[in-house]
């Protein structure tokens, strides 16, 4: 008996504990920049009626949810992710400026000495035997291969962040600058003279085509060693979370099985995207249904018979209605 009786009033304990659970308090919840509260956007609203939300990032949408010198301190460490993509753009374009700057200044550097020191110059440039024909054509071909190789591995290099796309890409770059000192030195040769002109041009549209590729190059590379690279060419699959949704999709797949068998949607026509994501549904191997189509084909054209009796009906209606006022207007 005093057994049962210690467990009743263990039992009677554990009841009492228990409390239900309390409503939830009638709390605000939205978020909103102090900058619309302070400028009166929000109409009816006072900066007293709003409590400290956390920080935001002022140059993109990350915010946080803390507070006080937490906040500070966690918005200090997300600058640096502005800093460091900012760094990485001014150091590829300050890279290219000064390949450029290079071969202009190798370039320019005889025609500046011929001015005060001819003799010099004289002494100091080397006589090579050169074909202009061959040179012009070798100088076309070379420059539209780098040219080809540079955009071609950067761009597969950002679309899918591979390291072979990388390695390809730089010692494209390599050669590209070589390159392009090759032919500003050509200007130190005596047979090159009437043609350096001619050899400079595809360069500059050489160093054209890495300008345009290498910031995107660099912050692939700045995405790639922080782990947030997300490959452009990638399929993205989403889960539904309850019946509803499942029978949404239900009735979107029986769509679409429907207007590739009357021949709205025709699958060998579509984007090789667009034909994954119907192989990802499951119509991937529906077929055409040629009476389908015939059936399409002539309610569509029955619609517009009928669309057409319809306008010349109510064109000769409004005929009818226009000609009392004709003749009573003669008549006047």
């Amino acid at each position: 008996m005093p057994g049962r009786k210690r467990k009743h009033q263990k039992n009677r304990a554990r009841e009492s504990d228990y409390r239900p659970p309390s409503r939830e308090p009638n709390t605000g919840k939205e978020i909103v920049d102090e900058e619309l509260v302070k400028s009166g956007a929000i109409q009816g609203a006072r900066a007293d009626s709003f409590s400290d939300g956390g920080f935001g990032c002022p140059d993109c949408s990350w915010t946080t949810p803390k507070k006080g010198n937490s906040g500070i301190q966690a918005l200090r460490a997300h600058s640096k992710v502005h800093v460091r993509d900012r760094r990485a753009v001014v150091s590829t374009l300050t890279i290219q400026a000064a390949v450029l700057v290079v071969a202009v200044a190798i370039t320019l550097t005889p025609v500046f000495l011929q001015i005060g020191l001819s003799d010099v110059v004289s002494d100091i440039r080397f006589y090579v035997p050169v074909n202009t024909e061959l040179i012009l054509g070798t100088t076309v071909v070379a420059s539209t291969v780098l040219t080809v190789s540079v955009l071609l591995t950067g761009s597969q290099y950002v679309m899918r962040g591979k390291r072979r796309w990388g390695f390809r890409y730089t010692w494209s770059v390599r050669l590209l600058v070589a390159y392009m000192l090759l032919a500003a030195s050509l200007k130190w040769s005596e047979d090159g003279q009437d043609i350096w002109l001619h050899w400079l041009a595809p360069v500059l549209v050489l160093w054209a085509a890495w300008a345009l590729i290498g910031t995107d190059v660099a912050l692939t590379l700045l995405a790639i060693k922080r782990g947030t690279f997300e490959p452009r060419n990638q399929r993205k699959l989403l889960k539904s979370k309850n019946e509803i949704t499942n029978q949404r999709i239900g009735i979107f797949r029986r769509s679409v099985q429907v207007r590739i068998r009357n021949g709205l949607i025709v699958l060998d026509k579509l984007s090789k995207r667009r034909r994954n994501s119907y192989n990802q549904l499951g119509v991937g191997e529906t077929r055409l249904i040629k009476r389908s189509q015939q059936t399409r084909l002539e309610r569509e054209e029955e619609q517009r018979q009928k669309l057409k009796r319809r306008n010349l009906k109510s064109q000769r209606d409004q005929g009818r209605r226009n000609r009392p006022d004709d003749a009573s207007s003669r008549g006047v």
